[in-house]
C-alpha cells in the first residue's frame, strides 16, 4: 500500500513540473525569444490634413521572421462602426487605396517596404473629416496557415480642396 502511494505522490508532481515548464514556455519566455513571427509596422499610420482631391502615401515595412518564406499580399478592409475608432467614419468609397508593390515575397529573417497611396476625392463634403480604413496584409506560403494582419489607416482631412 506504501508503494502504490509513493507512485501516486511521484506522478502528481511529474505532472506539476510538467505543467509548470508549460507555463514557463509559453507565458514567460516572449514570443520573439523562439524566433517565429510576421509583423506589419507600424500598427497604426497617420495623415493628417490631407485636402480633398490631392493625394499623399505612407509606407508600411513588413517583416517576415519566420523559418519559412512568405509571399504577401496587401487589400483594405473598412471596417464594422463597432471596430472603428468612435470619432472616425468609413474611408470614402470614392476614395482610392493602392499598394506598390502589390505582392511581396520575403525570405525567412528578412523584411520589406510598401508604399500605400491614398488619394482622396474631390468635394467640400469630404473636407473636415476624420476617416478610418485597415490596410491589410495576407500571408500565401506553403505553411497550413494563412494569416492576416492590419495597420490601422487614420486620414483627417483639411478645409478645402486643394488648388
Amino acid at each position: 500500500m506504501k508503494q502504490k502511494s509513493k507512485l501516486t505522490t511521484r506522478l502528481i508532481l511529474t505532472f506539476f513540473i510538467a505543467f509548470a515548464v508549460v507555463v514557463i514556455l509559453l507565458f514567460v519566455l516572449p514570443p520573439t525569444s523562439i524566433g517565429y513571427y510576421l509583423g506589419i509596422f507600424p500598427a497604426e499610420a497617420r495623415v493628417n490634413d490631407l485636402s480633398p482631391g490631392s493625394e499623399t502615401q505612407v509606407e508600411l515595412t513588413i517583416y517576415n521572421n519566420d523559418t519559412v518564406p512568405h509571399n504577401f499580399t496587401f487589400n483594405t478592409y473598412n471596417p464594422q462602426p463597432e471596430e472603428r475608432r468612435a470619432s472616425r467614419s468609413a474611408f470614402p468609397q470614392s476614395g482610392e487605396i493602392s499598394f506598390s508593390p502589390e505582392e511581396l515575397e520575403l525570405a525567412p529573417g528578412s523584411e520589406g517596404t510598401i508604399v500605400v497611396n491614398i488619394a482622396l476625392p474631390p468635394g467640400e463634403e469630404y473636407a473636415g473629416k476624420d476617416y478610418e480604413i485597415w490596410l491589410g496584409t495576407t500571408t500565401q506560403s506553403a505553411a497550413l496557415v494563412t494569416l492576416r494582419l492590419y495597420s490601422r489607416l487614420l486620414v483627417s482631412t483639411s478645409g478645402g480642396e486643394e488648388s
